[in-house]
């Protein structure tokens, strides 16, 4: 065992180090107990057991830092702002939107790893714990015995199974999971309150330059902690793939971390098809027509539905120029 194995091991419970593991009934079970928690006794795990239980509880840690960062946002932020009236109802509104909302949806996921973490004589069931905090049960139970515990051993093609759950799911998702994406989805609208506030507001400017030398928050600017539930949420799959590819094909708990990994696929997909909603909507009231050009082409403009892209280009004299391309037509506009 490496050095910094033995380090992990001793970071996550009170283990002996020098206990003698080919006496003591060791071989029989790799979890033991101690007097402060419940832990599995890592020097008798596998590495990809070691670095399950790593990765698992760094996304512990790492919900629970977010649950005390929006906490944070709220109490130093947003609450100093509408009492001290820096800024009015709906600009709090527009720049904070629905933050307070969203605390409990993420709170509840932490508490649930938590006692997961503190429980169990085993690798906490991280799968499960997203599979119910994603609601994947409404539409579908990836029992052992129909998924048969494998990659390969799903009845019919696994791209077609979790595609047919995961369209029903878009449309049924919990109420919660739709707070994070409209939260998110509403960012880059938020963004551009944020930039017009620092510009036109000097009192939010100065609240931001003193928030940022006290403790609460040194660390990171507003907008950093306005943004972090999206940045979180983008990252799940990513966490999954890890634990995907380390679970082995008999573990019960690879269907579930299969189903939710693709559910995050398709909720992502749907946030990003929310984002390019927000963008064409600004873009559309910046758009001015000439002439009889507005009778000609207004109806099909504001039908636009999704921006396809978008970009700048700049001049020979060094004007930057906005080009947003939708479905039916591109249009090219001086930024003022």
């Amino acid at each position: 065992m490496t050095i910094q194995h033995e380090a992990f091991c001793q970071s996550y419970g009170c283990l002996d180090l020098d206990q003698n593991l080919s006496e003591g009934g060791c071989h029989e079970s790799p979890f033991q107990s101690s007097k402060h928690r419940s832990t599995p006794n890592l020097l008798a795990l596998s590495r990809s057991q070691m670095e399950r239980i790593q990765i698992i509880s760094e996304f512990h840690d790492g919900e629970e830092v977010l649950v005390s960062d929006l906490k944070t946002v709220v109490k130093v932020y947003k609450y100093p702002l509408e009492k001290l009236g820096i800024l009015t109802s709906t600009e709090i509104n527009n720049l904070f939107y629905s933050i307070e909302a969203i605390i409990p949806v993420f709170e509840g996921l932490a508490n649930s790893l938590s006692s997961e973490v503190n429980k169990y004589f085993s690798i906490p069931c991280i799968g499960m714990i997203l599979y119910l905090w994603l609601g994947l049960e409404v539409i579908t139970k990836p029992k052992p015995d129909y998924l048969n515990y494998g990659r390969k051993c799903y009845p019919y093609p696994t791209q077609n199974y979790v595609q047919s759950i995961c369209e029903s799911y878009i449309e049924m998702m919990p109420s919660s999971i739709k707070l994070l994406l409209d939260y998110s989805a509403h960012l880059y609208e938020a963004r551009k309150y944020f930039e017009a506030l620092r510009e036109q507001k000097p009192a939010f400017t100065d609240f931001l330059s003193r928030c940022s030398h006290t403790h609460f928050s040194k660390r990171l600017d507003l907008w950093h902690f306005l943004e972090c539930p999206k940045s979180r949420l983008t990252r799940y799959p990513l966490l999954l793939n890890r634990l995907i590819e380390l679970t082995p094909s008999t573990d019960p708990e690879l269907s579930h971390l299969l189903v939710v990994r693709s559910a995050f696929t398709f909720i992502i997909d749907e946030l990003n098809r929310r984002v390019g909603e927000a963008m064409r909507n600004l873009y559309l009231k910046c758009i001015g027509f000439h002439g009889n050009l507005e009778l000609q082409y207004k109806d099909m403009v504001c039908h636009q539905k999704s921006l396809l892209l978008k970009g700048n280009l700049h001049t020979d004299i060094g004007e930057e120029i906005d080009l947003p391309s939708m479905h039916d037509y591109f249009d090219v506009y001086h930024q003022l």
